[in-house]
């Protein structure tokens, strides 16, 4: 039976198994995600296609939007970035001269 793709399915309370024919057919053998009628199963495969595309063109819009959001925020994180470096720098800087200053002022008396 596993050659060809058949499952062996118990159903509760029943004492034989049923087995489901098609992927459309449960293992009582209603149809399932059918309409009453029946349709042109390419329809069907043509519509799912469709459906595929719609939805990985929205995640390609919502990566695009996350790409877009990550940029503006890496370019803002290296301006305040290149902002505490210019004042880290300028600290520095007082900070040399006041111990000049003070290496100075020692040298006096």
């Amino acid at each position: 039976m596993a050659s060809i793709g058949l499952h062996r399915v118990l159903v509760e309370g029943a004492s034989t198994p049923n087995f489901a024919r098609w992927p459309r057919e449960s293992v009582m053998g209603i149809e399932c995600h059918m309409s009453s009628q029946r349709e042109d199963p390419m329809i069907n495969r043509e519509e799912y296609v469709q459906k595929l595309k719609h939805q990985i063109e929205q995640w390609n819009a919502q990566m695009a939007q996350w790409e877009a959001t990550s940029r503006d925020a890496k370019d803002r994180y290296l301006k305040q970035l290149e902002q505490f470096r210019d004042k880290r720098d300028a600290a520095m800087a007082e900070l040399r001269r006041l111990q000049e200053r003070l290496r100075q002022t020692r040298g006096r008396t």
